[in-house]
């Protein structure tokens, strides 16, 4: 993995404008942080349950400014999408859970979500549910960060 990153390295930012890793964990995110002249600028991961939702590597891209991209967020998550804490924000603003899902991992910050929709009519739900909750979460910040804590405390994530 080193060896290809010195290589990669090597472009930035000329031909290449930023570094990034897709399915890595915490300790190989730690060791290309500590051995690379450019740090990577996103780490790519599935966001599910049998990474524990990736809490420690969000958390380390959190502290050293890279943007965690979770993929696979809907497929992995079942659970997730048909919980209460993402029913009652789908409830609330009239959105499909799938949307509340995204909405609450986005809300997590510092994370981005990999839409893996082929469907163009989705991907503009998607939009729109996200301009509602950015819209509620502004106006209702008390109610946004209940809902918000709740779905942390969901998946595990206490700070």
């Amino acid at each position: 993995t080193m060896e290809a990153w010195r290589t990669l390295e090597e472009y930035v930012p000329d031909k290449i404008r930023n570094l990034g890793i897709s399915n890595c964990n915490l300790f190989t995110l730690m060791d290309i942080c500590e051995r690379a002249t450019i740090a990577p600028a996103v780490i790519q991961n599935r966001f599910y349950p049998s990474t524990k939702f990736d809490i420690g590597v969000r958390r380390f891209c959190r502290e050293n400014s890279i943007i965690y991209q979770s993929f696979w967020t809907l497929t992995a998550n079942p659970e997730l999408v048909k919980s209460v804490e993402v029913g009652r924000l789908a409830d609330h603003l009239r959105i499909s859970t799938q949307a509340a899902l995204y909405c609450l991992v986005l809300g997590l910050g510092n994370t981005i979500i990999l839409n893996g929709t082929k469907s163009a009519s989705h991907m503009q739900d998607d939009f729109k549910a996200l301009e509602l909750v950015r819209t509620f979460a502004s106006q209702n910040q008390q109610e946004w960060e209940i809902m918000l804590g709740s779905f942390r405390r969901l998946i595990g994530e206490t700070s």
